[in-house]
């Protein structure tokens, strides 16, 4: 997450519908294929530039449930932005800032893109309905199990800790991604019927089997990357060393309490280490 667009410099969208007449509406759009989570800025942009709001809306959300999210924290700048054609004559197009504030407005006017994919004929399997678990409910979690659910699918994703969202909530500080933000990105995908099971970590050898004779067809496991590499192999010399995800786990305030009066150094000069500094 090299690049971050701050919620405090966000578009209205009165700017994202200015920002989409600059597009050149490339025919084999290079930003397009530039997305790695196959978003599709090229489409959306084009719908929002003739004024079709909601399809620009559904494009996005259909081809990424955390589309929002996606949106306030993907390194544009090094990927759709990057490859816009728009960057030898002018600026490139503002991808990422189009793509949240479109999000945003789909709350503000109530519209429901994924509405529809409530199936009323669910596949079933021998036996009843197809039911899978997914294991984690981070950005990887929430896509398989949007994916899963819009095909009629019964989803269980558990999660280890107190809320749902992974490295969305635990590993981004409030100040660049709002928790409200997440919440409602959530809440698309409970909307297509996936459940829910916080504070339930699958953590033992053979739990994830387990689920299988409880019925589930299948396990998705998606639980991230969570250990820091350490600073050094022997452990006895990292003595007051705390990997990223201590920092970023914690609030300001619970931080600036563990470490008063203490002089700390962040190795590394990335987006994560800046955030940690922050």
């Amino acid at each position: 997450m090299a690049h971050l667009n701050n919620h405090q410099n966000k578009f209205s969208f009165q700017n994202a519908q200015a920002e989409a007449e600059r597009c050149l509406l490339c025919h084999d759009a290079p930003c397009s294929k530039a997305c790695p989570a196959g978003t599709d800025p090229a489409l959306f942009i084009r719908k929002l530039r003739m004024k079709n709001v909601t399809g620009a809306i559904r494009t996005i959300k259909e081809n990424n449930i955390v589309g929002g999210a996606c949106g306030a924290l993907c390194p544009t700048a090094e990927l759709c932005e990057k490859a816009c054609v728009a960057c030898g004559i002018d600026r490139p197009i503002r991808i990422g800032m189009i793509q949240q504030t479109l999000i945003e407005h789909s709350w503000e006017i109530g519209f429901r893109p994924l509405k529809s994919y409530k199936l009323h004929h669910p596949p079933l399997a021998k036996g009843g309905l197809i039911k899978v678990a997914v294991i984690g409910s981070g950005p990887a979690g929430l896509s398989c199990a949007s994916e899963l659910a819009r095909q009629g699918i019964a989803v269980t994703v558990f999660e280890q800790r107190d809320e749902p969202g992974g490295v969305l909530r635990y590993g981004v500080p409030e100040h660049r991604f709002s928790k409200k933000f997440l919440e409602r990105e959530i809440a698309d995908v409970k909307e297509l019927g996936v459940e829910f099971v916080c504070s339930r970590g699958i953590t033992r050898r053979g739990e994830a089997e387990e689920l299988l004779k409880q019925g589930f067809s299948a396990v998705f496991i998606s639980t991230g990357l969570w250990e820091s590499v350490p600073l050094f192999a022997d452990k006895s010399r990292t003595k007051g060393w705390f990997p990223s995800t201590f920092f970023l786990e914690k609030t300001k305030d619970e931080t600036k309490e563990i470490f008063k009066n203490k002089v700390v150094t962040v190795i590394g000069g990335g987006s994560v280490a800046i955030d940690c500094a922050e």
